[in-house]
Formats: C-alpha cells, structure tokens, sequence
C-alpha cells in the first residue's frame, strides 16, 4: 500500500510536514529543502509582484513579450537531437541571465533590471514544474 501526496501550490504547514516525516513518506532533508523553495517563491513573487500589477501599456507589451520569449523555447524543447537541446537550453539560459533575445524579427531585453529576470525565471520554473 502506497499512500500518495498531493502536490498543491499552498504552502506544506510545519505540523503537516511532520506528519509526512513522521510517516516515512517525506525526509527531514526533503521537507527542509521545500521549505527552502517556499520561501524562495516568495521572495521572487514579492519581487516580481509591483511589476505584474502594473497597467501601463508599456509595462503590459513588456510583460508580453518577456512571457512569450521565456515560454516559447520551453515548449519547443523536444528530444530530436543533442543540438536541438543544447539549442534550446543556450537560449533559456540566455534569457535567465538577462540576454536580448530576437523573437519573430522584435528584440527583447530581459536584463531591463532585476524584476524582468525575476519574471522571467518566475515564468520559466511554473513552466517547468
């Protein structure tokens, strides 16, 4: 019998992960390192929250095409070949280190400042995980 853990977006309380550990469905190292990235996520989206708020068409258009040049990439990662991968990986990197990127003839600076790259990488790990 194997018991299954739902994965939610809310955060894992302490008793909760107890219970998981004390159950021998999580490890103590696990459950930390989760907490770790909780606490990660919300330092990013507190970062990255001004900035999605924001309404002016500028900030929207930016916001549009950061989104469009970070996701696009990703689901065109496909097992094809090595180059093919390694293409598409030089490209996400790029873009998380702040790299202008040229999409459909129109370049985008995703290293505007600290919060475009937040962004950015925000986008990229909801896609990944």
């Amino acid at each position: 019998y194997q018991r299954r853990v739902r994965v939610t977006q809310q955060p894992v309380s302490r008793e909760h992960g107890e219970e998981l550990i004390s159950a021998n469905i999580v490890s103590a190292a696990a459950f930390k390192e989760h907490q770790r990235l909780e606490r990660q996520l919300k330092e990013v989206e507190e970062k990255i929250n001004k900035f999605v708020k924001q309404t002016d068409k500028d900030i929207v258009k930016m916001r549009s095409q950061l989104k469009l040049v970070t996701v696009t990439p990703i689901n065109t990662i496909s097992a094809s070949s090595n180059d093919h991968m390694a293409s598409k990986v030089k490209e996400i990197s790029g873009i998380l280190r702040g790299k202008k990127v040229t999409r459909n003839m129109q370049v985008t600076d995703s290293g505007v400042n600290a919060t475009t790259i937040n962004y950015c990488l925000h986008i990229a790990a909801t896609k990944f995980v």
